[in-house]
This record gives structure tokens, sequence and C-alpha cells, in this order.
């Protein structure tokens, strides 16, 4: 059994890594389920700051739905992506590591493969948990698929830029997961925006 240490924080990340090598897919999920729930959490707050100072609620239901969109999708499949990402440009490419060649190819591939299959992804999964139908869902997509892109593309470009270049593979999904706090508050205003909880 790991106990923490009294280091306090130096204690948690070291039962964190300690996890995450015995686990790495699991403990992925459950750091992107949390995010994620957290990030909904956060949009309803911004969003209906006033109505919840009057008594409004917490939709929880849509808080779960965000959650498991980062357990089931963002966890699994961004620690594969990493993974991949790190092998290719290593082994496959023998790129030296950190240089111009291997920084670039990332940011490339992150950028106009996995971001906009994420975000479709998200857009899919919220579409098909709402309930709406096939044409609804193209709607949404065609109406908020390509603004929304454009929008994410340029801040995670930066964002990955630093992690491709700082960040061990290891805890570079831990690293977007932070981030992604902050994305999926901006794609909850994107899904919710214009609509009343349910």
């Amino acid at each position: 059994m790991l106990v923490l240490d009294s280091n306090g924080l130096r204690g948690v990340w070291a039962c964190y890594v300690h996890i995450l090598v015995l686990h790495p897919i699991c403990t992925q999920m459950f750091t992107s389920a949390l995010l994620w729930a957290s990030g909904d959490v956060v949009a309803q707050v911004a969003n209906g700051f006033g109505q919840m100072l009057n008594g409004g609620t917490m939709d929880w239901k849509r808080v779960g739905i965000a959650s498991l969109f980062g357990a089931i999708f963002v966890g699994p499949v961004g620690n594969f992506w990493y993974q991949f990402l790190e092998y290719v440009c290593t082994k496959r490419l023998n790129f030296e590591l950190n240089s111009i060649c291997f920084m670039g190819t990332k940011l490339l591939a992150d950028t106009f493969l996995y971001g906009p299959m994420h975000l479709l992804v998200f857009f899919l999964y919220m579409g098909l948990v709402a309930g709406n139908t096939l044409v609804q869902m193209k709607q949404d997509i065609k109406h908020d698929y390509f603004p929304t892109l454009l929008t994410e593309g340029i801040v995670w470009m930066c964002i990955q830029l630093v992690n491709f270049r700082f960040v061990p593979v290891q805890h570079q999904l831990l690293f977007v997961n932070g981030f992604s706090l902050l994305d999926s508050v901006f794609l909850s205003w994107v899904k919710y925006s214009g609509t009343t909880s349910s």
C-alpha cells in the first residue's frame, strides 16, 4: 500500500505517478473524467451564475455526460495518441528529441489530425446523448464545427508547443487535461449557449 508522505503535493504527485505506471489507461480515464466534469461545472456556473444565486440548480446529468466523454474518449484515446506520436517521431522517423522536425511533426499531426477528429467526436457524442437526429447533429456540426475548430486550433497549437517541448510523454495527457478543464468550459459553452438546462 502506498502512503502519502508529509510533503503534501509531492506525495500526491508520487502517488499519481505510481498509479499511472501501474494502470496508465485507467488513470488517464479517471483524470480525464474528473477534469471534464469540473469543466462543465465551471461552464454552468459561469453561464448561469445569476440564476444559481437566485436558487438555480446544477444540471448534474450534463456534468455526468461531460465526465463520461472524458472517461470513454479523452482518456484512452489521448493516452494512445501521445504514445503513438512519440513512437512515430522517435522510432519510425528517427527525429532527435525536441528537434524542429520532432516538434513540428507532433504539432502538425495534433493540429490537423487529432484536433479535428476530437472535436467531431465531441459533437457527435453530445448529439447522440441528447437524442438528436442525424439531421440535427449535421446542422449543429455545420453551424458550430468550423468556428470552434478554428478557435481551438489557434489556442491548442500554443499549448501543445509547450507540451511537446517540455513535458515527458507519460505526463502529456495530464498536462493537456489541465487545459482541457478550460477547453471543456469552452465546449460546454458552445454546445449549450442559447439553450436551457434540462
